[in-house]
């Protein structure tokens, strides 16, 4: 697998899609995945798992029962070829990447759509836990394949999330009932870095002008970031010596 991808205010946000061909589409089926991982555990957690492989791309392998990809640029993926875990399994998926100095942490947001076969226990980020989704009503956690059954997490700076500039990683724990077993799931990055606006000024003469002739000034904003900067506004002090402009 390729180095973790660094993501930066100009990045592709869809690199966190499971099966993304990193192209606007998917992967075909049977291909490993560019950046998630998955490993096989056991229930005390993600330090369990001593071997880490890329996920592979299966596709829908229950078309009876798993809702197709209702995303054109996400796909299904599991550890191996999705049929080698059976009942009682725990299969932990991993993505590990890199923020970019210049994204703001405190705005930095990742909105998940997922399915998963069979269930959800845990979500960690950076090592801490953020969501458990084990519970008396649900104590094999909760979620699932079937389109009725995806979940929504916001993943935001907060009491039990911490950004940080670097090294970064999300990490889910799924419980799995029968085979097969799969995690599909679409992200939407929200990372509004401020505006990169440079200026360059040019003038039509350079050195003393004489009484009565005209010179250009001019002032040149560009705007070389990747966001927009509506209602900027710029302002530039008069050259010494000159008291006026037109």
């Amino acid at each position: 697998m390729a180095a973790p991808p660094t993501l930066t205010c100009q990045s592709d946000a869809n690199v966190f899609n499971t099966g993304y061909d990193g192209n606007g589409g998917k992967l075909s089926r049977g291909t490993s995945d560019l950046n998630w991982e998955a490993g096989l555990g056991d229930p005390s957690g993600f330090t369990s798992v001593t071997n880490w492989t890329p996920a592979n791309v299966v596709g829908n392998l229950a078309p009876n029962a798993w809702v197709n990809s209702p995303y054109g640029n996400a796909e299904w993926v599991a550890r191996e070829n999705g049929q080698s875990d059976g009942r009682g399994s725990i299969v932990y998926y991993r993505y590990r990447f890199n923020l970019d100095p210049a994204v703001p942490l405190d705005s930095f947001a990742l909105q998940f759509d997922f399915y998963i076969d069979d269930r959800i226990q845990q979500m960690v980020v950076n090592g801490a836990e953020y969501k458990n989704y084990v519970t008396p009503a649900s104590p094999t956690g909760q979620g699932g394949y079937t389109s009725d059954s995806r979940l929504s997490e916001t993943l935001l700076n907060g009491p039990t999330l911490a950004w940080r500039t670097g090294e970064n990683s999300i990490i889910i724990k799924s419980w799995n009932l029968v085979r097969p077993t799969g995690f599909l799931a679409q992200v939407k990055v929200r990372a509004p870095c401020p505006p990169q606006v440079a200026i360059e000024k040019t003038a039509s003469a350079n050195g003393p002008v004489p009484r009565g002739s005209d010179i250009d000034y001019t002032v040149t904003a560009k705007n070389t970031g990747a966001v927009s900067a509506d209602g900027a506004v710029v302002s530039d002090p008069l050259p010494a010596g000159i008291s006026s402009a037109s």
